[in-house]
Parts: C-alpha cells; structure tokens; sequence
C-alpha cells in the first residue's frame, strides 16, 4: 500500500535570527520536568523538552558542523573541515514557553591533524574515524585533556558504531572488528564455553577483535546497547549479544521456543528472507531492517515496544520481524517530474527507546518514548507511530542524532 508523505515539504521559515546560509545546531530531550516553586499545583516547568539552537554554531564565521554525537557526560560535533569540536552535556533549566531558546555551550577544539568523518562516544572514550580509515580514541575517563591514541589494527574502516561499553567497526573490505565490554557477547568472538544464564562472566577486549564466524562480507552494521546487527553482501542479516527482548529476532520456528536470551556469536536474524535489506538500525533493545521492495522502501523491526520505539502505533512486545507500516511505502508528488515516485529513508538514529528518521525528501519522523522530551513536545505522552516534525518542514536537512534520552538536527534554510 503506497502511502502519501504527510505535510508539505516547502513551507515558511520560523527561526529568522540566525544566518540562513549557516548550518544551524539544535538539539532537544534529556529534560526535566517540576512544579514552579511556590505553586506546586500550577502548570509544570519544563526544562530541554523543546528544541534549542546552539548559539556558538549560530553565525556565519561559526563552525559550520555537520555532524553531532551525544555521550553520557559530554557532546560532539564534526564541522566541514573535519575538525572535533566537544562539551560538556548542558545542565538543565527552565525554557521559555516560545518554541526556541538560545543556548551556548563551554566549546572545546580537539587538536588534531587528520580530518574526521565521523565520532562516536563509549562511556567517556571519544573514538574519531578518519578520512584515511583509521580510528583514534582519546579516554575522557582517565583524564580532562587526554591524548590521542591511534586504535592499532583499525585500518581501511569505512564506519563504527558503539553500544554501552563497545565499539565495532566495518572495514572497506568487509570485516567487522569489535572492541570493550563482552559480557553479554557483543564483540562475537566466543573463544570459549560460556554460560547462556546469569550470572554473565565479565570479560573485556581491549584491542579489536575480527568478528570471524561470519558466512560473506559485511556491507553494513548497527549497534544497540548490548548487540549489534550486521548486513551481509549475500542479502543476510546476522547478529549477537544479547536478546533477551528478541532484539535478534531469533526465533526457533521449527520447534515453537524462544532462543537463548543471549548469542555469544553471530546468528542469522530470521523473518528476513527474499526480503532485500539495504540498511540496518538499533536502538538499546529493538532493532530496524530497511528494506527495498521493488523501488519502494519498507521498514521491519523486533525487540522491546514498551515506549513505541517501534512505531507500530501500540506497544505489544514484538519477539520476530515485523512490517512497520507507519513508516513504510511513503509516496510524494516530486513537482520536478510531475510525478508521483517512491520515498526513500536516506537516515535511522536511534537513541534508548525513541527514534529519527530523515526522509530522501529532507522530512524528519519521529517515534517513542517521550518521558524526558525526546519528541520535541511538553506532553511527556509516548509517541507510539512516527509523527512528521513540523518545526523542520521549511529546513534543508544536513544530518539527524539521537543519543540516550537526547535528540539533534543540523539543517539550514
């Protein structure tokens, strides 16, 4: 069923104070919510719910970021230069009751040479991919103004992600490589016998590890919080970790049981086949299979819906692959061509449990939890299906972040 891109993609402009050619920081959620002191019967304050602009990447001789990440303690953004820019995750205050507030940020430069292309946060480790394909760290964890270090056997890398307490990256020639916490086997390694129930033995790879047990090349992979998904060159989608929500969708069909909770190494995720999967996505406990059904573009996701973070528009716990059609089969009347042609999803971010999507036609989509203003909104009511983000209708799209309970967009007019 093909389905009509709702609201209009070309509309007025609502933030005219800061320099239309500029790209434009705003990030939202990880807020809190009180009473007004004295009148704890009155109407709530709310603090970070609705988006804000970054005022430091503002103007026109700003750092014109492309790319933001957000860690536990600290955010960072990428410009189009390469250059690292990092700061401390903003405390929370009250917002005014206008849609935009102005904010700064204590902005750092990380001094270094090589260009970045993308940044990603484990704990306090800042890890950095560069132009060249290699991976450098710098560990925020043992020091204010750590030192770089280049991240020895990652060479060639074409992209990483990370969960709670790993990395993983993809190689130009299609192996994976992980790295960090494998407690629950989110590296796939498994050298050795281990247990399928808790108590889980600790066990840590301080230097990457190739993901071996793998049946073809890997074209893409996407990381939850304990597990990762990877997309095969043969149109199979393998993952390991953990699973205890069916994050894994690993279904024993023949005999009607759950499977194990845990998947110390790679497992084929059923439910996907003669399905041609072109991207893949994960939040902390689900995870999202995009898929190319004859031009049109198809969203399957499995795992934990307990705050919508699938976007099925109910919240039943979904233990195998399943269409999400909130966000399947859209259609839009390009008016270069005169005609009506497929939308496809150029972007999936997944925080904790809510989600972005950023459409081919530059529209933004968001679903899920809402407790800590994840949806840009004051109403803390999940948000079980994807609601079109209206706010961004007129804005030309550079990139869309999710982080924990946070969520960003870089755009311009």
């Amino acid at each position: 069923m093909l389905r009509f891109l709702v609201g209009s993609i070309a509309a007025g402009g609502l933030y005219t104070y800061c320099k239309s050619q500029h790209n434009q920081v705003q990030v939202w959620g990880n807020g809190v919510y009180n009473p007004r002191k004295g009148h704890p019967d009155d109407i709530l304050n709310f603090s970070n719910f609705t988006p804000k602009l970054i005022k430091n990447f503002c103007e026109e001789k700003s750092p014109n970021l492309i790319k933001i990440v957000f860690g536990p303690k600290s955010e960072a953004g990428i410009d189009e230069k390469g250059v690292i820019y990092i700061w401390n995750k903003h405390e929370v205050n009250n917002v005014k009751l206008d849609d935009v507030d102005d904010e700064t940020r204590d902005i750092k430069i990380l001094e270094f040479t090589e260009k970045v292309q993308d940044l990603k946060f484990v704990d306090k480790i800042l890890f950095a991919l560069d132009t060249k394909g290699d991976v450098w760290q710098w560990r925020f964890d043992i020091s204010d103004e750590p030192k770089v270090r280049k991240v020895s056997r990652l060479s060639n890398i074409k992209k990483i992600v990370s969960g709670s307490g790993h990395l993983a990256a993809l190689d130009k020639n299609g192996t994976i490589w992980t790295l960090g916490d494998d407690t629950y086997g989110q590296c796939g390694i498994d050298n050795f016998s281990r247990q399928y129930s808790p108590p889980y033995l600790q066990i840590k790879y301080p230097n990457p590890m190739e993901v071996a047990m793998l049946p073809d090349k890997a074209t893409d992979i996407a990381s939850g919080k304990y597990h990762i998904i990877a997309l095969l060159a043969n149109g199979e989608v393998w993952g390991w970790g953990r699973n205890n929500k069916s994050q894994l969708a690993d279904i024993d069909e023949k005999h009607g049981k759950a499977s194990a909770p845990i998947s110390f190494v790679p497992t084929k995720i059923n439910g996907l086949i003669g399905k041609k999967v072109v991207k893949v996505a994960a939040g902390d406990m689900f995870s999202f299979f995009v898929v190319d059904e004859n031009g049109d573009t198809e969203v399957f996701g499995c795992g934990l819906n307990s705050r919508g973070q699938l976007g099925l528009g109910y919240l039943t716990h979904i233990t195998d692959v399943i269409k999400i059609q909130n966000i399947s089969n859209f259609v839009y009347r390009d008016q270069k061509i005169g005609k009506i042609r497929p939308v496809g999803i150029k972007d999936i971010q997944c925080g904790a449990e809510h989600c972005l999507a950023l459409m081919d036609v530059g529209a933004v989509y968001s679903w899920g939890a809402n407790e800590y203003g994840e949806q840009a909104n004051k109403k803390r009511i999940i948000q079980d299906k994807p609601v079109l983000l209206k706010r961004l209708k007129s804005k030309q799209i550079v990139s869309i972040a999710a982080g924990d309970r946070m969520s960003g967009v870089i755009w311009k007019e």
